[in-house]
């Protein structure tokens, strides 16, 4: 192979580029190693101005199964998500703008658009660092950061996925030894973020899997994280890379105002 989030700045960018050839990136006969694969990707990532991501998630005790397919896009920012309730047929959605946020939920508002205004709400809303907020770019850069920190990471083998050739890397992440990781591939800030939200929903430990295509782009990857009430399986596949997602934002008789409407009936997925 050749040389989550994108918390890494163009001058960032160009240090990880670096970062592969002059920190020995390379194994035997120039083959790149697992960590200099997750470098790659993670920088090939923060390179694209969008792409679509499918999730699917099952877990055991109060995890519920879910589905979800979510679009995202840098600039002009957009991003928008679809989720399917268990046995729902309908999906709520979610669309958000660096403006506002616009919800629709089955048999809500008659079908129509709920819009929030950032500036609205009877308690301001708490900034959040822009690297951590967008949820629509699917759990990818942590996937691939977590990974990196996996002491055990390795190189599992070449197959075939959605008809793509990809290399397969995989690892076991602990929440608890992700503290300790000084590398190159995870941002600190999203790292104790991700560690923490794992921490709080009691994962012991996560056995993550990622299927890199020949371009450095996930195609597929997949968190199976072990707590004490069973195990919860999140797979994404992901796709469209640099395609515009054509999100179109609701306009006229198609939204109403969040101030027009009960809280509890435009609440957020």
């Amino acid at each position: 192979m050749k040389a989550i989030r994108s918390c890494v700045t163009a001058a960032a960018g160009a240090a990880l580029v670096c970062g592969l050839t002059a920190c020995g990136g390379t194994g035997e006969g120039g083959t790149p190693t697992p960590h200099a694969a997750l470098k790659a990707a993670a920088l090939k990532t923060t390179q694209q101005n969008s792409y679509r991501t499918k999730r699917w998630t099952k877990g055991d005790g109060k995890e519920p199964s879910s589905r979800e397919e979510l679009a995202f896009q840098r600039k002009p920012e957009l991003d928008e998500k679809k989720h399917w309730r268990p046995g729902s047929a309908e999906a709520s959605r979610t669309l958000r703008t660096p403006d506002a946020d616009y919800i629709k939920k089955p048999g809500a508002q008659g079908g129509k658009w709920v819009k929030m205004d950032n500036d609205l709400g009877p308690v301001p809303r708490r900034p959040v660092d822009p690297e951590i907020k967008k949820r629509s770019e699917g759990y990818l850069p942590n996937m691939i950061g977590s990974l990196a920190t996996a002491k055990n990471l390795e190189k599992a083998g070449e197959e075939t996925v959605n008809g793509r050739p990809t290399t397969h890397f995989k690892g076991t992440v602990v929440p608890l030894e992700m503290e300790e990781y000084k590398g190159d591939v995870m941002n600190g800030a999203v790292r104790d973020h991700f560690a923490s939200e794992r921490k709080i929903a009691h994962h012991v430990k996560a056995e993550i899997d990622l299927w890199i295509g020949e371009d450095d782009l996930v195609v597929k990857a997949q968190e199976v994280a072990r707590t004490s009430q069973g195990e919860i399986r999140t797979v994404e596949e992901y796709s469209d890379y640099g395609v515009d997602p054509r999100i179109t934002i609701p306009r006229g008789d198609d939204v109403v105002s969040f101030d027009r409407v009960k809280p509890e009936s435009a609440g957020k997925n």
